[in-house]
């Protein structure tokens, strides 16, 4: 539970610090068909938000935010304006064998997609990759996989890079 948090908490703050460019590749839209590949596994947990859940959650938290003054949730907002699907994935409790598979799809989908930061924590490796804009104001495609703990974060759309 601890690393997902972290995993979590990395996700949140990734979008403040990279700046880059690579040519752009549709990785996002990939993983979700792969996601939806193995969704009926055991031991494979999906939560996704399509488009119309996140007008719908975007809606309401705009609604909330404006009622107050509150400038960083306001700046938040303004962030996350051009998401569109986001799905979070835990397969921590599948079989070794459906890990393995969906590790290897997933790393070959990769294949092209900027790798924006690695960190590696004892024997557990966290990769973020993502689709910079050639400005470097935003990321498309935005995917963050840890395969040793089993998680991945996969937002498509546009997220901003700078307040």
């Amino acid at each position: 539970m601890k690393r997902f948090l972290l995993f979590l908490i990395v996700a949140a703050v990734v979008p403040f610090n990279t700046v880059s460019c690579a040519p752009k590749v549709e990785s996002g839209n990939r993983i979700l068909h792969i996601i939806s590949e193995y969704r009926n596994k055991d031991g494979f947990e999906v939560v996704r938000i399509g488009a119309m859940g996140t007008s719908l959650a975007k809606a309401a938290v705009n609604i909330a935010v404006s009622s107050e003054d509150d400038p960083e949730m306001k700046a938040l907002m303004n962030m996350v304006r051009d998401v569109k699907k986001m799905a979070i994935v835990d397969y921590e409790d599948c079989s070794q064998s459906v890990r393995d598979e969906f590790n290897a799809k997933v790393s070959k989908a990769l294949d092209g997609a900027e790798l924006l930061m690695e960190v590696h924590d004892e024997d557990d490796t966290f990769r973020i990759f993502g689709i910079p804009s050639k400005d470097g104001s935003a990321l498309q495609d935005l995917i963050m996989f840890s395969p040793d703990d089993g998680n991945l974060i996969c937002i498509t759309g546009s997220v901003k890079t700078e307040l």
